[in-house]
């Protein structure tokens, strides 16, 4: 059995992958981890990530992303 770090360690890097196939393709990136399932949606210069449990919104964020951070 994982630890609580270890479980959010593996859950910020499914979001970070999932970051980078949303901004690659332009369309909304989903995975399942623990029983969650993670969206991952990159829409102009928004980008929103929520969680589900058994189809129900659990979390939600969105972060302002600058045109600077896309050629870092």
């Amino acid at each position: 059995m994982l630890s609580l770090n270890q479980e959010q360690s593996l859950l910020n890097a499914l979001v970070w992958d999932l970051v980078q196939e949303s901004r690659g393709n332009h369309r909304v990136a989903e995975a399942c981890f623990e029983g969650y399932r993670v969206t991952v949606s990159h829409r102009f210069d928004r980008l929103r990530v929520a969680l589900y449990e058994s189809g129900t919104l659990v979390d939600v964020a969105w972060e302002s992303v600058h045109h600077s951070e896309d050629h870092a």
